[in-house]
């Protein structure tokens, strides 16, 4: 699952045959506003929240129109192999082997989860209880991110970003992380906690803000 969570969000360079595209994806719309290497991900057109079109990409820099991939929920993973191999995903076996490509078909037909039970689509706004959410992140994320969020920065200095910051920008994207990982091989993967935690962690994430997690919640708890 860690080789998928490379692909949908990160698009590795060890994934792409260890070369970062600098050409647009073929089917990457021409009105669409982004470029290169981030053309190539796939959650750059069917979103952190699998819906595409109809989700919080609906509008925006990141529209594309392209539909999202809740409809093969379910479907035979043969599906999204053979789709990810024609004209339109255009993934050769060399961008992407075999082996990473039936682990992405088996998360896109067996491990999506329904982002509306955690985030409310209108408001953006996690349904998490951030108390809850906070024992979480103690317990299980501090080790890695801080207790106050902001062990890890991942941007720069000048421009900081950390694990609040995702989750207020993007629920959506926390949501995934949360639950998925993030692509670096240095990532946990936290797969295992059951969506409602993760639904809390977003909620508490979401929360912090740039100040990270634990900080805004003991201001405001």
């Amino acid at each position: 699952m860690r080789q998928f969570v490379a692909q949908f969000g990160g698009l590795a360079k060890p994934v792409l045959g260890g070369v970062e595209p600098h050409k647009n994806h073929p089917s990457y719309p021409p009105w669409g506003k982004k470029h290169g290497y981030v053309t190539w991900r796939c959650k750059e057109c069917h979103g952190w929240d699998y819906k595409g079109k109809d989700g919080a990409y609906r509008e925006g820099s990141h529209y594309s129109g392209i539909k999202g991939l809740r409809g093969v929920v379910g479907k035979n993973p043969a599906i999204v192999m053979k789709a990810l191999r024609d004209e339109v995903h255009a993934y050769t076996p060399e961008q992407l082997p075999d082996t990473v490509a039936e682990r992405l078909a088996l998360f896109v037909t067996r491990g999506q989860h329904d982002v509306d039970r955690f985030i409310n689509h209108e408001s953006s706004r996690a349904r998490g209880d951030a108390g809850q959410g906070e024992r979480i992140f103690q317990n299980v994320c501090a080790a890695c991110h801080g207790f106050d969020g902001k062990a890890i920065n991942f941007k720069s200095e000048e421009n900081p970003e950390f694990i609040g910051t995702v989750g207020s920008a993007n629920p959506w994207e926390a949501l995934h992380k949360i639950r998925n990982g993030q692509p670096d091989p240095r990532s946990q993967l936290p797969r295992r906690l059951p969506g409602g935690a993760g639904g809390r962690s977003v909620g508490l994430s979401r929360s912090g803000g740039n100040d990270g997690a634990r900080g805004y919640h003991q201001r405001t708890g």
